[in-house]
């Protein structure tokens, strides 16, 4: 079953546009008002039953139309382009809330999209299409890491960075976690093999970057410090004095240092 959320029917409320499905399967009438409050249950949509598409975001409009697209209990999901339209914030709840339905329904979910970083938030294997036909297909990790074709080195070129706070949430060890940032000269200045060899620390690089805002250079390096207290914190001071912000990454409060 496919799901686009354009496709909502404007005259009918929440529960209808649901119950509508329902309707042209034949279900025997008693039992689909039962139906329609489960699957708005299962799609966070409860309490908005007697709302009309008119009166909903773009992200409750998807969750009415997974909810319509799951009514007759489907063994396969397409989503056409099911984040395109949403901001940020909502493509990820969408995408989560599409992760919870394959797992408590164990059905396939097919995404059909342009946006490479839904690929790699949700999904384990992936195909890549140019000019109709499927020119690399296999698993998600496979092909992130070792894409063969150039329209997938493209593709995969354009992933947005992946959050500071995500990363600090992979590791095992969460301390001393600093994000370092460069602006003018010292965006090219080589600060941190300065630093290394001034304390003797080590350090391990978690993630950075240099960009062009206006006219100016700004960098960052994620760091996690490895060592004594008392050199990390030497160490740290160094830098700052060179004139570098300091960003505490670890601590329940990013604070600057």
């Amino acid at each position: 079953m496919i799901f686009q959320h354009f496709n909502l029917l404007s005259s009918r409320n929440v529960f209808g546009n649901v119950a509508f499905a329902l309707e042209i399967a034949k279900w025997d009438k008693s039992k689909i008002k039962d139906r329609v409050v489960e699957l708005l249950e299962l799609v966070g949509l409860k309490d908005k039953m007697n709302y009309y598409p008119s009166q909903l975001s773009g992200g409750q409009k998807q969750r009415v139309a997974i909810a319509r697209a799951l009514a007759n209990n489907p063994d396969l999901l397409l989503c056409d382009e099911a984040t395109s339209a949403l901001d940020t914030k909502t493509t990820k709840a969408i995408l989560h809330l599409l992760k919870d339905i394959q797992s408590k329904l164990g059905l396939s979910v097919i995404l059909i999209t342009h946006q490479i970083e839904v690929v790699k938030e949700v999904c384990n294997k992936m195909c890549v299409v140019s000019n109709g036909e499927i020119v690399e297909i296999g698993g998600v990790e496979e092909i992130f890491m070792n894409p063969k074709e150039s329209i997938t080195k493209e593709l995969i070129s354009f992933l947005p960075p992946t959050s500071d706070e995500h990363i600090v949430d992979l590791l095992n060890d969460k301390s001393d976690v600093y994000k370092i940032l460069f602006t003018g000269p010292n965006a090219s200045s080589p600060l941190i093999s300065k630093m290394l060899k001034k304390f003797n620390i080590d350090v391990n690089i978690l993630s950075g970057s240099i960009e062009e805002i206006g006219s100016a250079e700004v960098g960052h390096l994620v760091l996690k410090f490895i060592g004594n207290n008392i050199v990390i914190n030497e160490s740290l001071n160094w830098l700052k004095a060179q004139g570098v912000t300091i960003q505490h990454l670890s601590g329940e409060n990013n604070d600057d240092f």
